[in-house]
């Protein structure tokens, strides 16, 4: 075998150098793997949140309303109770977001009772009477009674029932109405009787610290209540607590609960 023959069967023996490990590509791996890994998991907590607390709240608004039902056996009496946190209290129906939505109110706003389903500002007024009857509910997830809040028009009827009877109260004016409001929208048949309140529009969007939303008199603190109001607040926008979305309506009339008595024609049309 010749000379030139050898040197090139020893090239051709020679094996490669091994290529340096690829670093880059691995971290890209590694990368990509965390971000499924997080996606995965930021969908699973979604569904949790929108889906698995819809269910749950569900069961709890039963049993809520069934414990309601029997606290209004008997004659109903002249003031409510004062009732201890999570306690069924009342039932809000909202008729124009469509039928059944309709939910029981508890005693209370701390997470605990927000899973069962709106909750009674504690302190606040008692339905129909003067003051501010304030109540706090969930914009996404357990239940999600105030998802559609934003939606509400002014002079749309918000109906609390409690065990004397019905508080029908309307949303109070928007803000860029009031001034028109006895020419324009003022006259519309379920606006009547309703009128302006002077700093207190039918909605707002406040930052959580403006807790003067749910005062006797809506932001202004130690005034004193020359009317009954309702004021209805939840997380804006959805999905988010960094403002707060704020309805605030004036009652229209109260409706006893009597004997072979009718509920109000706003729960019944």
């Amino acid at each position: 075998m010749s000379e030139q023959a050898t040197r090139e069967l020893g090239e051709e023996d020679v094996l490669p150098r091994p290529a340096p490990p690829d670093r880059t590509g691995r971290r890209l791996r590694w990368a990509g793997e965390i971000l499924v890994t997080l996606g995965v998991v930021l969908v699973l907590f979604v569904v949790y949140e929108v889906w698995v607390t819809n269910w749950m709240t569900e069961d709890r608004q039963q049993a809520a309303s069934e414990e309601l039902a029997r606290s209004w056996i008997g004659a109903p009496p002249a003031a409510a109770p004062v009732a201890t946190p999570g306690t069924p209290t009342a039932r809000l129906t909202i008729p124009s977001l469509g039928a059944g939505h309709s939910w029981v109110v508890v005693e209370g706003t701390a997470q605990d009772d927000l899973r069962t389903g709106p909750g009674h500002y504690a302190g606040s007024a008692q339905p129909g009477m003067p003051g501010n009857f304030a109540v706090a509910g969930h914009r996404v997830g357990r239940g999600a009674p105030f998802h559609d809040l934003g939606e509400l028009e002014s002079c749309a009827p918000l109906v609390v029932e409690t065990a004397r009877g019905w508080a029908v109260y309307r949303v109070l004016p928007h803000a860029d109405e009031a001034a028109a409001w006895a020419a324009g929208r003022g006259r519309a048949p379920q606006c009547r009787g309703l009128a302006p309140i002077d700093g207190v529009p039918g909605e707002e969007i406040v930052t959580p610290r403006d807790v003067g939303v749910i005062a006797p008199v809506p932001h202004r603190p130690g005034a004193a209540p020359a009317a009954s109001l309702i004021t209805l607040t939840t997380c804006h926008p959805k999905f988010s607590a960094r403002e707060r979305l704020i309805v605030h309506g004036a009652l229209d009339r109260f409706v006893p609960r009597v004997p072979g008595g009718a509920p109000p024609a706003e729960l019944t049309g």
